[in-house]
């Protein structure tokens, strides 16, 4: 059995009994790559994810995100409290092991270069992983309750709602698309 299968048992066995306890339901359609988690509240809605990596290496992320608890206005659709996701949310974060943008940042059975080191190279084990997650989740629950960041939490999505007025067409980092054409600067072949 390969070691992201270990960890995904691992994931299944401890932290999902701790997260249902927590009130979330969860919903594993999207697996392998991602398990998502809501919580219904009067007003709000909390929801996250634990994205897998692509590749099919042993590590995660967990995005999270608030919407309210009504139908939202999203491009061009209406998305019912029931099919929300993470990426709805107006601004989405991302909790990691540590701060940073890098793929090492996520949770994993590969050490960070010290303790790999300190270690003699012996990887963290996939309850230790889970442990670490566990108690890095806390900062995720007093994000939502607070609105204040944590240190292993970091902005992932400043704002997923479409440009005003120039509908998918401002997707492009914030600029209107390229043009060709005559007065352009651009010339079609």
């Amino acid at each position: 059995m390969g070691s992201t299968s270990v960890l995904h048992r691992e994931i299944k066995a401890k932290f999902f009994p701790a997260i249902e306890a927590k009130g979330f339901r969860i919903d594993t359609s999207d697996q392998p790559q991602s398990s998502r988690f809501r919580r219904d509240l009067t007003e709000s809605v909390h929801l996250f994810d634990i994205q897998w990596d692509k590749t099919g290496k042993p590590r995660f992320v967990v995005n999270f995100g608030e919407v309210p608890n009504r139908p939202l206005q999203f491009y061009d659709q209406t998305i019912q409290p029931q099919d929300l996701r993470v990426y709805h949310s107006p601004s989405y974060l991302r909790l990691q092991r540590r701060r940073g943008g890098s793929m090492g940042c996520w949770y994993q059975t590969h050490r960070p270069l010290i303790s790999w080191l300190l270690h003699l190279g012996k990887p963290y084990t996939p309850e230790e992983v889970i442990a670490q997650l566990l108690t890095h989740f806390s900062e995720v629950e007093d994000w939502w309750s607070t609105k204040i960041r944590g240190a292993g939490i970091r902005l992932a999505c400043a704002d997923a709602s479409p440009p005003r007025g120039r509908g998918l067409a401002g997707l492009h980092r914030g600029r209107a698309p390229r043009r060709s054409g005559p007065g352009s600067g651009r010339q079609l072949r």
